[in-house]
């Protein structure tokens, strides 16, 4: 910093500066002993200009990977596209699943058979729990988030729930499903 100015002459207009009050030029856009800005306009304040370029480049960069996304090799091998569920139902089931329950709970034991070509995961079932008239008392839904079945094998599962207070029929025949799964992402 340097020595303040002497004292104006009363024929030397001044202004004090906005930060350090020192009496300066009146059209001076900084300081010269603080160099703070006096004014504000943008394109002589280097902290907007910053601010107002790097928006533009986040802009105009979002924009180009949005358009050209699937001609952009690296995105393409760094965010593959997960495959829909839906296509490979048929092929990931429920096998040897069985039901136990007591007076409180009802458990549900079995194993998840993949026979796609695809491993998955974040698999979300549901139960279905029918009386000995074929009338569902009760449900239950559960997702496995740590649960993974590889391509071509099967994975044991375990879905207990309480049961019902509204019901007083045994529950005589049970039926699970996959709701959804997503695709095990294997990352490079």
């Amino acid at each position: 910093m340097q020595a303040p100015p002497p004292p104006p002459t009363s024929s030397t207009p001044t202004k004090p500066c906005r930060h350090c009050r020192t009496p300066i030029d009146p059209k001076a856009d900084r300081c010269p002993f603080c160099r703070s800005w006096q004014r504000r306009p943008f394109w002589k304040n280097p902290t907007v200009m910053i601010v107002v370029l790097g928006s533009a480049a986040i802009v105009a960069l979002t924009v180009i990977s949005i358009v050209f996304a699937d001609r952009l090799s690296p995105f393409r091998t760094m965010f593959p596209k997960r495959e829909d569920f839906s296509r490979y139902r048929h092929r990931v089931r429920i096998v040897d699943a069985s039901m136990t329950s007591d007076e409180f709970h009802v458990l549900v034991l079995g194993w998840i058979q993949n026979d796609s070509p695809l491993g998955w995961e974040h698999i979300q079932l549901e139960a279905l729990f029918r009386d000995a008239r074929g009338n569902v008392i009760d449900t239950a839904s559960e997702s496995f988030s740590s649960l993974r079945v590889p391509a071509g094998q099967k994975v044991a599962f375990k879905l207990s729930t309480i049961r019902a207070a509204t019901s007083h029929d045994p529950y005589h025949s049970f039926e699970v499903r996959i709701v959804s799964a997503d695709q095990v992402r294997d990352w490079p």
